[in-house]
């Protein structure tokens, strides 16, 4: 151990809040396997953003990766474990129809389309869809996918990865 440093403090608290720090020394022996949905790219649990300028690609690689979650699959020469998703999306539902067909897009994943068009939502706004989304997520068994361009231009937030 590097004697610099004093010895790691289990019940060590960042100042001002309630977060625990952790050093490599004490969670070490902790190490677990990455339960991944799509393999080395999109980890179960986790938070993923993809970001891009437009008409690059991001909701094409979106529709892929659904049409394989539906039995599980490959995309881009790695596994897609099976799973299920809800996309929240600002598009209508016309583009996500021709997606559907091309990726073979089945009933494992869900669309709520439209979500805020008119005008960017108030906090109070986002704060009702969150919950919807997760109370929809926790009645369902569904995890979700989303992308929202008023929360993040030019981005698909793909979120708390598909689960069986």
């Amino acid at each position: 151990m590097d004697d610099t440093f004093p010895p790691p403090d289990e019940s060590e608290i960042f100042p001002c809040t309630n977060f625990e720090v952790h050093r490599p020394s004490q969670v070490g022996h902790l190490e677990r396997p990455v339960p991944w949905v799509w393999d080395g790219y999109l980890a179960r649990g986790s938070i993923t953003l993809l970001t891009g300028w437009w008409k690059i690609g991001k909701s094409t690689l979106l529709a892929a990766l659904l049409g394989r979650l539906g039995a599980g699959g490959d995309l881009g020469g790695r596994a897609v474990a099976p799973g299920k998703a809800l996309v929240v999306s600002e598009e209508g539902l016309g583009p996500w129809q021709e997606r559907f067909r091309r990726h073979g897009i089945g009933d494992w994943a869900s669309f709520l389309c439209n979500a805020y068009t008119t005008r960017d939502p108030l906090p109070r706004e986002w704060g009702l869809l969150l919950r919807g989304v997760a109370s929809f997520r926790n009645t369902d068994g569904l995890d979700v996918l989303k992308t929202i361009r008023k929360a993040a231009p030019r981005a698909a937030v793909i979120s708390r990865a598909a689960r069986r």
